[in-house]
């Protein structure tokens, strides 16, 4: 798993419009695709919306969180990520953040 403030995937940005970016996302992607075992997901927040992409080259999930500064009051924006051995992530949202489980690519 990686844990980025800024967003590494053009497609994890809301609307896959690009504007939240890390500026040289394109060397980052690089990097990951190849490695050995790419990362089962990246985790990211700065675009402050749930977005869900898959990396077409390394199948690494890249998820976008909203922002709990921007939620409704009392409600919340957070998760609880439970990994297991096999690569499989799940993902316990509470409030705007959805709840759901990913795979690691298959190998």
């Amino acid at each position: 798993i990686i844990l980025s403030h800024v967003v590494l995937h053009p497609e994890a940005t809301p609307d896959s419009n690009g504007l939240t970016l890390l500026w040289n996302y394109e060397e980052v992607l690089e990097v990951l695709r190849k490695a050995p075992q790419p990362p089962t997901a990246v985790l990211c927040g700065h675009a402050h919306r749930t977005v869900h992409a898959v990396d077409e080259v390394s199948g690494t999930h890249h998820l976008t969180f909203p922002s709990p500064l921007e939620v409704e009051p009392d409600s919340d924006a957070s998760a609880v990520v439970e990994a297991y051995p096999d690569g499989k992530l799940k993902l316990r949202g509470r409030g705007a953040v959805p709840s759901f489980t990913i795979h690691r690519a298959s190998e």
